[in-house]
């Protein structure tokens, strides 16, 4: 029963691996998704005096060990 208790504990390890590769790439794409709404309102706003265009900000809302929660705001 060794064998099977060492081959299900890789399995384990494997999937562990992948799931923190996988949320590592998740987060990222959030990040990376936010400041391109950001830069592109940010780009078609109202020019005036600027002010409005430059105020737009990205802000984390969340976060835990699976998941990330992003805010584009003025």
């Amino acid at each position: 029963m060794t064998s099977i208790d060492a081959m299900a504990d890789e399995i384990m390890k494997g999937l562990t691996e992948y799931a923190d590769l996988a949320d590592t790439a998740m987060k990222k794409a959030v990040r990376k998704s936010a400041t391109q709404v950001k830069n592109e309102i940010s780009a078609n706003a109202p020019k005036g005096t600027g002010k409005y265009a430059k105020s737009w900000a990205t802000k984390k809302t969340g976060e835990n060990s699976h998941s990330l929660e992003m805010a584009v705001h003025s």
